[in-house]
C-alpha cells in the first residue's frame, strides 16, 4: 500500500525481494521488473516506468541504491544511528532489546554509520536496565550482557 518510504521499509522490501528471487529462481535480467511494483510510491513508480529498460539492465542492487539515494531523507543513516545510540533497555526484555538494536543496525549495512559489534556491545552494557547490571555484577550465573555473542549469531 502507498506510504512514506523509510529505511526499515526498504530493508524489508529488499529482503523479501531476495527471498522471492531465490524461491522463484528469477533470472538476473528480470529481477527488477518482477518486484518494482511492490514499491507503490508514486515517484518510484513514475521513475521506474520512464526508465524501466535502463533500471532493469542495471540490476536490483543498483535499483535499491537509487531508491535509497533519491527518496530517503538526506542523513537518514545518521538518524538511524542516533536511534540506536539513544535506545535503552527500559522494561523491554533484554533479548528483545538486543534483537531490536541488531535489526536497526542492519539497516546501515554498507554505510559508514553502521556500528561495529564492539560498539553495540558497549552500548548494550551501558544502557541495560540497572537491575540486570547489578545482578550481573553480583552473580556469575547471569551472563546476559557479557554473552552478547550469543545474540549476535542470529
Amino acid at each position: 500500500m502507498p506510504g512514506r518510504l523509510t529505511p526499515d521499509l526498504l530493508f524489508n522490501f529488499e529482503n523479501g525481494a531476495y527471498s522471492y528471487f531465490v524461491f522463484k529462481d528469477v533470472r538476473l535480467e528480470k529481477e527488477v521488473s518482477k518486484v518494482a511494483g511492490g514499491l507503490q510510491d508514486a515517484c518510484v513508480q513514475t521513475w521506474y516506468r520512464l526508465n524501466c529498460a535502463a533500471v532493469d539492465a542495471a540490476g536490483f542492487a543498483a535499483f535499491m541504491k537509487h531508491v535509497r539515494d533519491s527518496w530517503l531523507s538526506t542523513g537518514w543513516e545518521q538518524e538511524v544511528k542516533l536511534i540506536i545510540l539513544a535506545s535503552h533497555q527500559g522494561s523491554t526484555p533484554i533479548t528483545d532489546w538486543i534483537m531490536l538494536i541488531k535489526v536497526t543496525n542492519a539497516l546501515l549495512n554498507g554505510h559508514t554509520c553502521k556500528l561495529s559489534d564492539a560498539d553495540l556491545r558497549n552500548h548494550i552494557q551501558s544502557h541495560v536496565y540497572a537491575e540486570i547490571q547489578w545482578r550481573q555484577q553480583q552473580s556469575t550465573e547471569l551472563h546476559l550482557v557479557n554473552s552478547y555473542e550469543k545474540y549476535n549469531t542470529h
